[in-house]
């Protein structure tokens, strides 16, 4: 299990995570989205040990991660990937096998061959794809008990996106390795995450099951026998995108959604339609700075 505990990690005067708790449970898949600059990364990098935190500690099985046995378990791949020169996979694997005991060199012949690399081929002759490719084959040969991927899916094409998170998957299912993704790809990080956060600069807006993600968030389309009607907001809720035509009244809520049908079963309406939002349009309600009116940018 990977956890951390009111982590706090600042560069100089700027915060870039404040007092964040959250946990990983092993055997688990945990997905992390945000808006550039989130703290995505800085917090990926404490959880590797690679930063330490001003305040909290991040726990890798119960022990400092920095202290911990279990180090040499967890690995990070991280967004930019680095090709050395003269660097290609036969010595990057061997590298790696310097340092993680459970290096496996089956798994690193299988692997190349499923991604069709030639291992002796210099890295900087690799495209951005390729390097991505590269680093995952040697993640994955190494055993990792913790998995930690910035930027997982950057730079593959659909084929190869597919095929690492098949791998993922069974990975996890048979090794119970605690993995932690970050990705800009909100579709990939549903449909392969148990858990999915939501970074919001110093902490975690959204953590939740990816099945209950949805749950609260709904769309609604409304067509009022009086255009003059007024809707109010329940408590617990919150209104984004109300816009109102003649009749038909469209909004998003997010809280308590039971609420939201209630008040709208006490006024005159025709008909209602009600939506699930995908993680997209979650991610833009929870982001969206509804200051940033764009619509004068072009006016004349």
């Amino acid at each position: 299990m990977l956890e951390t505990l009111n982590l706090t990690k600042r560069f100089g005067a700027f915060t870039a995570i404040r007092g964040l708790s959250f946990r990983v449970e092993s055997g688990s898949i945990y997905g992390l989205a945000g808006y550039n600059g989130a703290g995505k990364t800085t917090l990926l990098k404490c959880m590797a040990g690679i930063y330490r935190p001003e305040e909290g500690k991040v726990l890798l099985d119960g022990a400092n991660v920095f202290d911990s046995p279990a180090r040499n378990q967890l690995f990070f791949v991280a967004d930019e990937v680095i090709s050395p020169l003269g660097m290609n996979l036969y010595k990057l694997a061997r590298l790696y096998a310097g340092y993680y005991p459970d290096f496996s060199s089956q798994v690193f012949g299988r692997l190349c061959t499923a991604f069709g690399l030639d291992p002796s081929k210099q890295l900087r002759g690799f495209s951005k794809g390729m390097r991505r490719q590269a680093e995952l084959i040697c993640a994955l040969a190494s055993m990792p008990k913790v998995l930690l991927l910035d930027e997982a899916f950057d730079g593959l094409d659909p084929q190869k996106r597919a095929m690492c998170k098949d791998l993922f998957v069974r990975y996890i299912a048979e090794h119970e390795c605690t993995m932690v993704i970050s990705s800009h790809n909100l579709d990939d990080l549903q449909r392969l995450c148990d858990r999915f956060g939501l970074m919001d600069g110093h902490t975690l807006r959204l953590d939740s099951d990816s099945a209950d993600i949805s749950a609260s968030y709904r769309r609604f389309t409304v067509t009022l026998c009086d255009p003059n009607t007024r809707i109010t907001c329940p408590a617990g809720v919150r209104y984004k995108r109300l816009h109102q035509q003649g009749n038909i009244l469209r909004f998003e809520a997010q809280g308590n959604i039971a609420a939201v049908l209630a008040m709208l079963g006490r006024i005159e309406t025709e008909a209602v339609r009600e939506e699930n939002l995908t993680v997209d349009e979650i991610f833009l309600f929870e982001m969206e700075d509804e200051r940033n009116d764009l619509s004068q940018i072009f006016a004349a």
